[in-house]
């Protein structure tokens, strides 16, 4: 079974003063499903502290297939996390491994090929119609962002694959790398969508 490494959201436990690495278990779920085995990645192995590039040692190891930058937090909250993604990133395009983005792992992507976005109503806990590609099996996606992107957000390295009903993108994918990202998060839906696990397929196999 092929290995997907999965980044992870930082959340901040006050009542125990820690914080704490964090990723969805419907994710994880949603992984096993496509057919591969997640595993998930530590923040703390791509600070600056650590030496010996941690996180490339560490990547290395365990050999990964692909690469997941899950959802969750905001750029600039947890900086070892968007130290991580970055890390991550360019391991991949140095590795030819794919990526694939979920919600802020696809502002991730954006942001590091020089793709800016911004804030947009209407795509925070609802559903939505979208056109374009991943749609041939379903209508509509669920939404969890305030946070997102036009057409002259998209960084040029970028294409647009799938758009919603205001016309804010909603799937990407770069020109020459097997590099993508989707704005809706594929593990939240209560029967898992066959067009999702046909993308992980497209993207990881």
């Amino acid at each position: 079974m092929k290995v997907i490494a999965i980044s992870q959201r930082v959340e901040k436990i006050v009542k125990y003063n820690e914080f704490r690495d964090q990723v969805d278990n419907r994710l994880n779920f949603f992984v096993i499903k496509a057919g591969y085995l997640p595993v998930p990645i530590p923040n703390f192995i791509g600070c600056d502290k650590l030496k010996h590039s941690s996180l490339l040692i560490w990547l290395k190891k365990i050999n990964p297939a692909g690469i997941i930058l899950s959802g969750g937090d905001d750029f600039g909250v947890y900086k070892s996390r968007d130290k991580n993604e970055i890390k991550m990133i360019k391991w991949s395009l140095a590795k030819k491994i794919p990526v694939l983005g979920i919600c802020r792992g696809m502002q991730m992507i954006n942001k590091y090929f020089g793709g800016t976005k911004v804030k947009i109503k209407n795509h925070a806990g609802t559903r939505h119609k979208i056109q374009g590609k991943y749609c041939k099996f379903r209508k509509t996606v669920n939404s969890f962002h305030n946070w997102g992107f036009k057409l002259k957000n998209i960084a040029e390295k970028l294409k647009t694959n799938t758009l919603a009903e205001d016309k804010t993108i909603e799937s990407i994918q770069h020109k020459k790398f097997k590099i993508y990202g989707i704005m809706w998060h594929p593990e939240r839906e209560k029967v898992f969508k066959k067009d999702d696990l046909l993308l992980m397929n497209q993207i990881f196999d």
